[in-house]
């Protein structure tokens, strides 16, 4: 039994300053956005995850501070997803009609050579929602062409303030000009075509110093035409011995699952050393994980309030951040 008055957070850690009317939304996509909240607060697990992160590549570009796949795991291995593997989870994913990918986790996606062609395969293969987050360096005229001619459905750009220091202080190794330079095309682009699509987001994690400027950001980005703006939690691990033992339940296991660009398959985005692993899609079906007694195991102690035992859980930044949230009475 969950303890009383143990509630599912389901986005407590994405914070929106502003949304523009979304013209895309179809019956399709509200059903499954009302899944996303439903399935983990009333425990529903269904047939197929509604949602696989796909890390088409782990590569990055930039040296972001507090990104701990360049800290803690710099030494970890890196490299693109390979053609045949992607095909295989999007042909199962096709077959059992999935709602939604997103085709970044670790990585910049631009960096893989193929990412159009993933893009155009999933829409082929007619995967409802595709996007992924991208830190723009890339994304000159001819790449933002080619993605608002994708027809990816969003996009989320990461972007901390609106000035140079601050930008580049946490961006390492971008240049603040270009990446202005190259979102003002890409929104250009979009206006040009006449284009619905990409729905862009411009969002930054919030960093102590974006805490005191939040308006002046949303004000800035508003002005140059984005679609959306927002703020994410700033990932911290767990700093007490009370934090790891307070209870929460994790939606992300009734909601999706997760692919490394090497096949490794996981529950949720955020156990990054793979502690939770249930195999390796090139070799295990992505329905028989989503439904063997592992997962569900996982699910049953989350459930009971109990997730903190679960080692990957504990460590959790995600879990670390919204339990301080609501031992401090802040809202989800």
């Amino acid at each position: 039994m969950v303890e009383k008055n143990l509630k599912v957070q389901v986005n407590a850690n994405i914070h929106f300053l502003y949304k523009s009317p979304d013209e895309q939304l179809s019956e399709e996509f509200l059903e499954y956005r009302k899944k996303w909240h439903h399935n983990p607060e009333t425990f529903t697990v269904s047939k197929f995850p509604l949602h696989l992160d796909i890390e088409s590549t782990s590569l990055c570009n930039l040296h972001c501070p507090f990104c701990s796949f360049k800290t803690i795991h710099r030494t970890w291995k890196r490299g693109h997803m390979e053609w045949n593997l992607y095909k295989k989870i999007i042909d199962e994913a096709a077959e059992h009609q999935l709602y939604s990918i997103k085709l970044s986790l670790r990585g910049e996606p631009l960096l893989h050579p193929d990412i159009f062609k993933m893009i155009e395969y999933a829409r082929k293969k007619g995967i409802l929602d595709i996007y992924f987050n991208t830190n723009a360096v890339l994304m000159d005229t001819e790449i933002a062409e080619r993605i608002v001619d994708s027809g990816i459905n969003r996009i989320s750009i990461s972007f901390e303030g609106f000035e140079k220091t601050l930008y580049e202080k946490n961006r390492v190794g971008a240049c603040f000009e270009e990446v202005i330079k190259n979102i003002e095309g890409l929104i250009n682009k979009k206006s040009q075509r006449n284009s619905k699509t990409p729905r862009i987001r411009i969002q930054t994690v919030l960093i102590p110093e974006m805490e005191a400027i939040l308006e002046e950001y949303k004000e800035f980005w508003m002005e140059k035409g984005v679609d959306e703006i927002a703020y994410l939690d700033l990932e911290k691990d767990p700093e007490k011995d009370e934090d790891l033992h307070y209870p929460w339940i994790c939606p992300q296991l009734w909601q999706r699952m997760t692919i490394w660009y090497d096949g490794t398959l996981i529950p949720c985005v955020h156990d990054t050393f793979g502690v939770m692993k249930l195999g390796n899609v090139s070799r295990v079906n992505i329905s028989d994980a989503w439904n063997n007694v592992i997962e569900n195991a996982y699910r049953q102690i989350h459930q009971a309030g109990y997730g903190e035992t679960l080692y990957a859980c504990r460590i959790c930044p995600l879990r670390a951040g919204q339990v301080r949230k609501l031992k401090s009475g802040g809202s989800e």
